[in-house]
């Protein structure tokens, strides 16, 4: 992103962001279509493999064609704000799984590394914020339109990574499909991205952030909620439907939202909004994946916890855990009617979790609608350095 910055000029600047969300909308269509393939036909670990050749010739074309802006001066590095950082979500994301699993939040084992990763990403806020040079500056969000633009993002991509997770095990477990049919599946979804993505920045100079990527937020939250439509024999063009429809919605929020909250700061603090946008991104969907796949979990536990009751304790440990377990047991004891029983109840664990996602792409919504519902050109503040001033025009 600082490289956008200092590659366009600020009109041009939104163009840009939205040429790269549409290539990542690209990434996102082909990617599970191209791992479906690699699945299907080869050794697993070649999905990551590929990405090998992918990363080569990104590096020779930024070697060859990215611009090299250097800052006024050197910034240290922060080794110590990398280890707080990396340490609590790790902790925090495995005694959320954890707890997932076993159902059991006073275990030792679940509440201790939420505990210490709850505790490490607050010292990690306040050793950036008392540092002259954070890899993540906190001040940042003393703007309240950076601040609600990246919680609105965070929230989105909260929901995204969550779908994304829970609907592969619908698709392939619950509806029995192959890995390739499912990446084909989530294709119109990710096209939609690309759409929306080229879409959004021309409604938005028209119209508003406020009223084209906060209402395209509350789209993306009743697509979340429409999950709940989905059963075992649902049509699966209503799905591509409602991902297509989705799609275009997320494109529609991410490009716009980007622009925007990296315009409310100077050119010379681009590169740290950059790094806090792509931040709390990638924390959101840290989170979804660990939060949504808790509630995932812990629901499923509960709705087949009565066709489970006939069973052995020991095999019934063994078939709670999750949809794929119990088909597993009901496979080598020969029922299958406890294979239906395991498909109902995913879905309606899945109706859960997609209730919980759609409500916080909702609060998302509300906090864009909220912090850019004029179009008035504010006084933004920012955090101060000995060669810059603390007060800047917002875009």
């Amino acid at each position: 992103m600082p490289i956008t910055g200092a590659t366009f000029r600020p009109e041009r600047r939104p163009g840009a962001i939205a040429a790269w969300s549409a290539s990542s909308g690209l990434g996102v269509a082909f990617g599970p279509l191209l791992g479906g393939v690699l699945v299907d036909n080869f050794w697993w670990g070649s999905v990551f493999l590929v990405n090998l050749p992918i990363v080569a010739v990104g590096l020779v074309g930024i070697i060859g064609y990215a611009p090299n802006p250097r800052a006024e001066r050197r910034r240290r590095p922060d080794p110590l704000g990398l280890v707080l950082s990396t340490g609590g979500l790790a902790a925090l994301a495995y005694g959320l799984i954890e707890g997932g699993q076993d159902a059991d939040w006073a275990r030792v084992e679940v509440w201790a590394p939420i505990t210490v990763g709850v505790v490490l990403v607050a010292l990690f806020v306040t050793v950036e914020w008392r540092s002259p040079d954070p890899s993540f500056d906190p001040r940042l969000f003393k703007n309240g339109r950076f601040a609600a633009g990246n919680l609105a993002l965070a929230a989105l991509f909260f929901g995204i990574t969550g779908q994304m997770f829970y609907g592969n095990f619908y698709l392939q477990g619950a509806r029995g499909m192959s890995a390739l049919d499912t990446g084909l599946a989530f294709v119109p979804g990710a096209l939609g991205v690309v759409v929306g993505s080229g879409l959004g920045p021309r409604l938005v100079k028209r119209y508003g952030l406020a009223a084209v990527s906060g209402t395209a937020l509350l789209v993306v939250a009743a697509s979340f909620a429409t999950n709940l439509t989905f059963g075992v024999d649902t049509p699966l063009a209503w799905f591509c439907t409602v991902g297509a429809i989705s799609g275009v919605a997320m494109g529609a929020v991410i490009a716009p939202t980007v622009a925007a909250v990296i315009a409310v700061l100077p050119m010379d603090r681009m590169g740290a909004g950059s790094a806090v946008n792509n931040t709390v991104r990638q924390v959101g969907s840290v989170l979804g994946i660990a939060v949504l796949g808790t509630v995932l979990t812990v629901t499923y536990r509960d709705r087949i916890a009565p066709a489970l009751g006939g069973l052995p304790p020991e095999t019934r440990t063994a078939a709670e855990s999750s949809a794929e377990h119990t088909r597993y047991v009901a496979g080598a004891l020969d029922q299958p009617d406890l294979v239906a029983a395991a498909d109902r109840a995913f879905v309606e664990a899945m109706h859960v979790t997609a209730l919980s996602a759609a409500l916080v792409a909702l609060a998302g919504a509300v906090l864009l609608l909220r912090a850019f519902r004029t179009r008035r050109t504010p006084t933004a503040t920012v955090p101060s350095t000995p060669d810059r001033p603390a007060t800047v025009a917002a875009h």
